[in-house]
């Protein structure tokens, strides 16, 4: 910044001195930088005023902000979002955010411009070192002597400290009143508390505090209270009686305390606090009397109620508590080790927002590596072990991970056992015996609860005679087997239908009068489902082990389900208020369950598709022409074409260029790290047109270099043609529809030619219109650009003909070696369909 420019900043902060008022509520240093950012913007668009005036011709807006920028110092980008943000909400856009500073720093330029200029003059007004704020402090000061008196009477080192934070609570208020009134738009109160307090470095959260306590008690409220817990409480001969009358063996100082809190409270005394109250206790020596536990007597000891939940102690973590059966069950340490580990691996499976991907590969991890939950244990985990887990986590919490067999122990709690017994479905009752020998060798019963216990459980196992099996009835068929039938069961039971198999086996037992346990144990069923097979062979005999499930419905069910997906996607996703142009799997579920009420997954719906042979293809875009007649003219091309004679000739015909002379990029091998350019401006050094015949039978290029693409370029090659040719019968020629091909001027010459006698037949076969992938040439043309035209930069056009020339030169050459017909597929009549013409086909013809 030069001193010339000191009266154009002062002629500005004139001139918006009204936007400048509207930050005079901000914090003094986010004002600064808000009216530095205006200021900078408005000199800019009076530097563009004067460059739109003295300029001939309007140079670009950017080039005008780099160079305005690179004098200032500041970044373009930066520069160019201020305006933005000015233009849409004023110069209140520009005050900058709590915690982001980004870009210049715009302080560095106006001091560079105090430090170089003579007679500095500020471009900002400079703020008294007492403004307006202050001024209505130092009121408010005197305002406030009330409310000073009260906290009078306090020490001065309370008092300053009170007054002090009463006087920043009333700043605020006054801050907050200001920037209502200035600014247009209310801002969150929280925003500008962080904003004056980061200028007053204080915390937010201690000012925050400080004006709630001032609300709910006054300026005393913040008188600070420190100071006030040190030594000896005063109360402690008060509180000693209330311990000393409440305190009772085994109940612990928590529970004291809370008893003494309560007695203090009716009396009208401040309580005492935890550590106080310990405190007491160990002074006066009650603190070890309170800490033992009452001594049990003999008349205390009851019979324990397996059933009560009393039973449960306090001390075992509740995550360990199985509610079925309701005894506590505590694990051992392997089996709670090995738990502990099988649950680190479920829970990232308990998050909802995890991924089918991420499952995936979590699953694979899982399964695929060796696990040592503890030292010289070796596990593998399989898909169907893990999925278990998970169903168990979800059902059962932790504790469904803990081993439902065996015995668990725990030498903390002596007075529980826990027995898991192994019921036998031959003789279930013979399980009496098991609870008898636990109760017989539990070392910690006591006597008597032992002796009622034992004497109880020989009652009820003399009652039973030695056999505990007589309370289920021996089964019995309706009728008994025949030997006939017999024959056909021992079949089915050595077949090798499992259903077979066990219906087979529960005939055979019921007939040999087995009780229904030991039938359900065989053959693994529900005694509901052996008396249903029971039933069935009352009514149709052995006959209906044969039945085969019918499949009819469910096939008509799956049938109906496609056909209802299928009808779905035959329809558009709007027609059913789903704002998309193509259908997506959880869209035709759902759409599906708004219709026919089913719900089904995005499985089901893929299987579904898949079935009716629908699968995810992309569209493919294929050339069209608009000419009505495009079939009879392709056909016509094309039988010309095919049914060329030796004495005739078939010429595609097109004009290439005009090619600039100039600096051309492209794909080139090139070193990883480095980037090939050129310029996107260039100062062209000449142009390049011509206009060529390609041979359909010999594949050889005639090329013709014109100004232009007219006519006189059209009669010029033909007369290569004409001449070159001349001992041919007949010259059909193909171009496409542009105006110079069907000038009367051209028709006429052709008219000449044709009334010659002794020359070659000259006949036109036009393409149809915008039809030019049919054109060979095309092809031809397109590989001579990518050979001498991509990454050139000759210096004159004669450089880049002499280049195109010996392009095709060598071309003609190569196909003289090695015969061969101009294009593929356009020779090919059986696969050469007009109706599926693909994108770029051309480059194949």
């Amino acid at each position: 910044m030069q001193n010339g420019d000191e009266t154009p900043i002062r002629n500005l902060v004139a001139e918006h001195r009204n936007s400048l008022d509207l930050v005079k509520g901000y914090p003094s240093h986010y004002r600064y930088i808000a009216e530095k950012r205006f200021l900078l913007i408005k000199e800019f668009e009076a530097l563009m005023k004067r460059e739109a005036n003295r300029a001939n011709a309007k140079r670009r807006k950017m080039k005008l902000l780099e160079a305005f920028c690179e004098e200032k110092k500041i970044g373009a980008k930066t520069f160019s979002m201020h305006m933005r943000l000015e233009r849409e909400g004023g110069i209140e856009a520009l005050v900058p955010k709590r915690g982001k500073k980004k870009g210049k720093n715009l302080k560095g330029a106006l001091d560079e411009y105090l430090e170089t200029s003579r007679e500095p003059t500020p471009v900002f007004p400079i703020q008294p070192k007492k403004d307006m704020l202050q001024q209505e402090l130092d009121k408010q000061a005197v305002q406030y002597g009330e409310h000073f008196e009260k906290v009078s009477e306090y020490p001065d080192s309370k008092r300053i400290i009170a007054e002090k934070r009463f006087l920043l609570i009333k700043e605020f208020e006054v801050f907050l009143q200001n920037e209502t009134s200035h600014s247009g738009l209310a801002r969150r109160k929280m925003k500008l508390l962080e904003a004056f307090c980061e200028e007053k470095e204080i915390s937010a959260k201690t000012l925050y505090r400080h004006m709630r306590l001032e609300r709910e008690g006054g300026i005393e409220a913040l008188v600070p209270k420190w100071g006030m817990r040190k030594g000896r409480r005063k109360c402690s001969g008060l509180i000693l009686p209330i311990i000393k009358r409440i305190a009772q063996p085994g109940r612990g100082i928590k529970w004291l305390h809370k008893e003494v809190s309560k007695d203090c409270l009716l009396l009208g005394i401040e309580a005492p606090g935890y550590h106080t109250v310990r405190r007491i206790c160990a002074e006066e020596g009650l603190f070890d009397q309170l800490r033992k536990k009452k001594a049990p007597e003999q008349q205390d000891i009851k019979p324990i109620s397996l059933n009560s939940k009393k039973t449960i102690d306090k001390k075992i973590p509740r995550r360990y508590r199985i509610p079925a059966p309701q005894w506590l069950r505590v694990p051992t340490r392997r089996a709670f080790n090995l738990a502990m580990y099988k649950y680190s691996l479920v829970t990232p499976f308990l998050n909802p927002e995890l991924t089918r991907k991420d499952k995936t590969r979590m699953i694979a991890e899982i399964t695929e590596r060796e696990h040592h939950p503890s030292l010289g244990v070796t596990l593998r985990i399989s898909r169907q072990a893990l999925a278990n887990y998970i169903h168990l986590v979800k059902e059962h919490g932790c504790e469904g991970l803990f081993r439902k067999e065996g015995a668990y122990y725990s030498r903390q709690h002596k007075n529980f056992i826990w027995p898991t017994f192994k019921i036998d479905m031959g003789d279930p009752l013979g399980a009496l015996l098991q609870l008898r020998h636990a109760i017989d060798q539990g070392p910690d019963v006591a006597p008597d609860v032992k002796e009622v216990s034992l004497r109880f459980m020989d009652q009820c196992l003399a009652k039973l005679d030695g056999h505990p099996v007589h309370r289920y009835k021996q089964l019995s068929l309706y009728r008994p087997l025949t030997d006939q039938e017999k024959t056909r069961l021992k079949q089915y039971k050595w077949g090798s239908n499992k259903n077979q198999r066990a219906k087979a086996k529960a005939l055979f037992m019921a007939d040999e009068h087995h009780i229904m346990p030991e039938i359900a144990l065989a053959t693994d069923r529900s005694p509901k489902t052996i008396y249903r097979w029971f039933r069935l062979f009352k009514n149709r005999g052995i006959d209906f082990i044969e039945t085969k499930p019918n499949r009819a419905k469910y096939d008509a069910e799956m049938r109906e389900r496609r056909d209802r997906i299928v009808k779905i996607l035959h329809t558009k996703p709007s027609d059913y208020d789903i704002n998309k142009t193509e259908w997506v799997l959880e869209d035709i579920a759902k759409v599906y369950e708004i219709k026919y009420g089913m719900k089904f997954s995005t499985t089901v719906i893929r299987r579904a598709i898949k079935d009716a042979k629908y699968s995810w293809k992309r569209a493919k875009r294929v050339l069209t022409s608009p000419d009505p007649e495009f079939r009879e003219k392709t056909k016509k091309v094309l039988e010309t074409l095919r049914n060329l004679k030796h004495n005739e000739a078939f010429f595609f015909i097109d004009e290439g260029g005009p090619y600039a002379v100039k600096k051309y990029g492209g794909q080139s091998f090139t070193q990883k790290g480095t980037v090939k350019t050129y310029p996107q401006f260039q100062t062209k050094k000449g142009s390049v047109t011509f206009i060529g015949a390609l041979d359909a039978i010999k594949n050889q290029v005639i090329l013709f270099f014109s100004k232009s693409k007219d006519t006189e370029a059209v009669i010029a090659i033909i007369k290569v043609l004409f001449y070159k040719y001349h001992e041919m019968e007949n010259l059909y020629l193909t171009w496409d529809a542009a105006s110079w091909h069907s000038s009367k001027k051209l028709q006429k010459f052709l008219n000449v030619l044709n009334s010659k006698e002794d020359s070659p037949g000259i006949k036109v076969v036009p393409l149809p219109k915008q039809s030019q992938f049919l054109n060979v040439i095309e092809a031809v043309f397109s590989g001579m650009k990518r050979a001498v035209i991509f990454n050139s930069d000759y210096g004159s056009d004669y450089e880049m003909k002499v280049a195109i020339v010996r392009h095709f030169r060598e071309r003609n050459e190569y196909f003289k070696a090695n015969p061969k017909r101009a294009g593929k597929k356009i020779w090919d009549q059986q696969n050469f369909d007009l109706d599926k013409l693909e994108s770029g086909l051309y480059k194949r013809m």
